[in-house]
């Protein structure tokens, strides 16, 4: 998940709005991930 995260190569999806759609979900589980973490170092 992390290696295709960093290569996000917008040439391979059919129409710009998939890459977008791509990456937007990229971002939100970035996030998650972040999040989860520090309510981990906050409340464990």
């Amino acid at each position: 998940m992390v290696r295709k995260a960093i290569i996000f190569r917008t040439d391979e999806y059919a129409t710009a709005q998939d890459a977008l759609f791509a990456a937007v979900s990229y971002t939100i589980i970035i996030f998650g991930l972040v999040a989860l973490l520090f309510a981990e170092r906050v409340y464990g």
